[in-house]
């Protein structure tokens, strides 16, 4: 009888999990899962987004799933996770499996060359269980949860942080996209590119005449509280900026616009 072992976060579980499991049972007659701590989870990400009883609980559920056993993972790997399940079913004799989802190759498990130190010589170890590609990632239904995408025209900003005075934005410019011509009353922006090339329209100040230019991958901008400003994307991949606001109302309403062309949409 072929008994198998699985392990992961599942933290939050999504459809590549299930997958991931479902994949797993059709390769042995008994499937062991592994949650990980929530200790592990706090090493990796920061925090765990769900307790290990709950994400135990859910995982348990599942009729592809035999057995949830916890296991230590002081050592970053699931190799107590192996022991523990070779001695629950020490009594008769059964072939091993170690199941790998599809992010883990070879190169990149140490639970292969423990068990080999220890003399398992009844483990084999799988790869690319539940498909080669991931089809979610915690990490990113996390983020996307965190700091949601608001969809525009152009492209689409995300909040990252709202402090007292200041807000940072991410903003995505779709290739041959536009922003308005527009400027604000209350606040004042530094852009800082960090992927793609940008092209500005900057109106005059006191003190600077207008002036237009391209903004490359590195640089920044600083634009005044109602200073108009155009940006474009002539670029062929997304134009990515980190927007920090400075003033005392910030806000999305806090936005006069000169003219809309037909990239923004309105």
């Amino acid at each position: 009888m072929k008994v198998g072992i699985i392990s992961g976060g599942f933290d939050p579980i999504h459809k590549g999990h299930v997958a991931y499991i479902n994949d797993a049972k059709e390769h042995c007659d008994i499937l062991i899962v592994g949650c990980n701590t929530d200790k592990w989870l706090e090493r990796k990400k920061g925090r765990a987004f769900m307790p290990w009883e709950d994400r135990a609980a859910i995982v348990s559920s599942m009729e592809a799933v035999t057995a949830v056993i916890p296991f230590s993972d002081d050592d970053n790997s699931a190799f107590d996770l192996i022991t523990q399940t070779i001695h629950k079913y020490s009594s008769e004799e059964h072939q091993f499996v170690f199941m790998n989802g599809g992010d883990r190759t070879q190169d990149n498990i140490p639970e292969e060359i423990k068990s080999r130190q220890a003399g398992y010589n009844n483990v084999s170890f799988q790869f690319g269980v539940g498909g080669e590609d991931k089809q979610n990632s915690s990490s990113w239904i996390l983020k996307q949860w965190d700091t949601p995408k608001t969809e525009r025209p152009w492209g689409y900003y995300r909040e990252l942080y709202d402090g007292e005075g200041y807000k940072v934005k991410e903003l995505v410019v779709d290739p041959g996209k536009s922003l308005s011509d527009q400027y604000h009353l209350h606040r004042s922006e530094h852009w800082i590119v960090l992927q793609g090339t940008g092209h500005l329209k900057q109106g005059p100040t006191r003190n600077m005449e207008g002036r237009e230019f391209f903004l490359l991958e590195g640089e920044s901008v600083f634009l005044r509280t109602s200073q108009t400003h155009l940006l474009s994307n002539p670029g062929k991949i997304p134009l990515r900026i980190v927007e920090v606001w400075a003033g005392d109302y910030l806000s999305e309403e806090d936005i006069i616009r000169l003219n809309v062309d037909e990239n923004y949409g309105k």
